[in-house]
């Protein structure tokens, strides 16, 4: 059995949910240029519009709260008695 309890954001802060909507438009702009590209060039062009695009909506910040939210669920949870 896996338990994803410690994978998940259990703090949504208005700034998370800033960050969460801002990826989500930037992939949802991208992505579907990119996965429709007719050449190696345009998808060599959209993918990295992508990667600039979830670069600057925040992805580097989200991974940061991700890892502090999982390392504090991590140990949350090691402190329940089974």
């Amino acid at each position: 059995m896996f338990d994803a309890t410690a994978m998940q954001l259990l703090d949504i802060t208005p700034e998370i949910q800033l960050l969460m909507s801002a990826i989500d438009d930037a992939v949802m702009i991208h992505w579907p240029i990119a996965v429709t590209a007719n050449t190696d060039a345009e998808f060599d062009i959209a993918w990295a519009a992508l990667q600039n695009a979830v670069e600057m909506a925040g992805i580097r910040r989200f991974e940061e709260i991700r890892a502090e939210s999982f390392l504090r669920n991590l140990d949350q949870l090691s402190n329940v008695n089974p």
